[in-house]
């Protein structure tokens, strides 16, 4: 039995900053932990859901699953085409994982569907966790604050009204329930969910808590991975939402 180690987001909780983390010490990990890091497959392929052990020439995260999931939710695919989807994606970690192994994946966004319960999604790892330990970690920020955070990052640039977006937030940030459906979705799935606070992250670091409080590693310097991908600030944001289209 392997062990897999599933990175998931929510969004806005230094994602960026984690896989570049895992990115630079790809190496380290592997050698010193036994930790392999798998990313995406070679996009051009047209299998979004397949990973590969990461190399220099790739990013070090595994995004396609999202983007893929969000356009077959968004053209309304038959069933069967996600669960294909999430079955390649979580049984290439089981793959890779083998009898012994030590693998992670970072997949931003994730997340979202995890919280809220996608049977597609859920039924795949639970498959996964009969075969391999699996522990799926979610950073999430109290619930005003990722709201802001959303707004500043991409929420301005929506038609809806502010308080009109603001309540199409409200389930993905229902943590508590949706924790609960997805433990009841793959109750053999260890989850993780951690506070994005900097008072209750180890050492008040993403970054630092990921790697001492997730993966037990420690001596890998995080400052060439912090800060990454910061929020436009709030008043930027309202000047560009008032813009012309063109701007």
């Amino acid at each position: 039995m392997g062990t897999v180690t599933i990175h998931a987001g929510m969004m806005k909780t230094g994602s960026t900053s984690i896989q570049s983390w895992l990115r630079h010490n790809a190496v380290g990990l592997s050698n010193e932990y036994g930790i392999q890091l798998l990313c995406d497959s070679d996009p051009s392929l047209g299998r979004p859901g397949r990973l590969v052990p990461f190399d220099n020439h790739r990013i070090g995260a595994a995004t396609a699953i999202a983007l893929g999931y969000g356009a077959a939710v968004m053209s309304e695919q038959p069933d069967e085409s996600v669960r294909k989807l999430f079955s390649e994606f979580f049984g290439s970690m089981g793959d890779f994982a083998g009898d012994e192994g030590s693998v992670i994946v970072s997949s931003e966004a994730l997340g979202t569907p995890v919280l809220g319960g996608d049977p597609r999604m859920l039924d795949a790892m639970e498959e996964l966790a009969r075969r391999h330990r699996v522990r799926c970690v979610l950073y999430v920020r109290r619930q005003d604050l990722a709201i802001e955070s959303r707004w500043r990052q991409w929420g301005f640039q929506h038609e809806l009204s502010p308080s009109e977006w603001v309540r199409t937030q409200y389930e993905d940030l229902r943590y508590t329930a949706g924790l609960d459906r997805a433990e009841s979705g793959a109750p053999s799935v260890e989850f993780l969910v951690r506070p994005f606070d900097r008072g209750l992250l180890y050492r008040g670091d993403v970054v630092l808590d990921f790697a001492h409080e997730v993966l037990g590693v420690t001596g890998f310097d995080p400052d060439i991975a912090l800060g990454e991908n910061p929020t436009t600030p709030l008043d930027l944001a309202m000047m560009l939402r008032a813009a012309p289209d063109s701007l």
